[in-house]
């Protein structure tokens, strides 16, 4: 598996804030740079699709991990490219890399981040530490029984999505070998009171802390609505 980011950060805003940023607002941003550079990406046999997580004929969404992620941190824009979405967001900011305006904003360029390879792998024995910010672990339509639920059983399942999400999301649509793999919640750190809305849908998400035997870079995501920063992985 091979994962690069790139940062972008917000500068001058001559006119003011027109709107307060968002990972909403760079998804629009960059859909509309994508579209803008698609010879460009055509040209390193990329398929603009890698930046949209829904079919661009049918508008359904893609039941598969995205291959790439937006995030919003810190004042800052992240873009992450997993696999061949690694490529193609290093294509798409190569040709952001000087001085811009878009959108009211003057940005000084994509700088990148980092890129590891070869990490999603099992070691048995082993022991990694995460933290995972704003993870989404129900579809809208789970989240109310899973509240009526006794204590214990709430912490088994929060363990079982983890486990689901890891090999599901990073297993079976990313073809990483995830035999052996062990992963335990160790901290419910905040439970997000502010619900996420999302296609006309109602979601909660929660910061938790686990810890498993797999090693996983920075920027990834698991859970729903993955493909605009939740659930988003940081190795303690």
């Amino acid at each position: 598996m091979e994962v690069t980011t790139k940062e972008l950060t917000p500068g001058l805003m001559p006119e003011g804030i027109r709107a307060e940023p968002d990972v909403e607002m760079f998804n629009t941003m960059v859909n509309k740079w994508v579209r803008d550079q698609k010879k460009v990406l055509a040209n390193e046999n990329l398929s603009i699709s890698l930046f949209f997580n829904h079919n661009l004929e049918t508008g359904e969404t893609i039941k598969d991990y995205p291959r790439v992620i937006y995030h919003y941190i810190g004042g800052r824009f992240y873009l992450t490219g997993v696999n061949e979405g690694a490529h193609a967001v290093r294509v798409l900011a190569a040709q952001y890399n000087k001085p811009f305006e878009e959108n009211g904003i003057v940005f000084a360029g994509f700088k990148e981040t980092e890129t590891v390879k070869n990490e999603g792998v099992v070691y048995p024995g082993h022991v990694f530490g995460y933290r995972l910010e704003k993870w989404i672990p129900f579809h809208h339509k789970d989240y109310d029984p899973f509240k009526q639920l006794p204590l214990t059983e709430k912490a088994n399942l929060f363990n079982q999505k983890l486990i689901k999400h890891i090999g599901q999301d990073l297993g079976r649509y990313l073809n990483l070998d995830t035999t052996g793999l062990v992963a335990e919640i160790t901290a419910l750190l905040r439970t997000h009171s502010k619900p996420i809305y999302y296609k006309g849908k109602t979601y909660y998400a929660f910061d938790i802390e686990f810890r498993s035997n797999i090693k996983l870079p920075r920027f990834l995501t698991l859970g729903n609505i993955k493909s605009l920063g939740f659930g988003r992985i940081e190795p303690l």
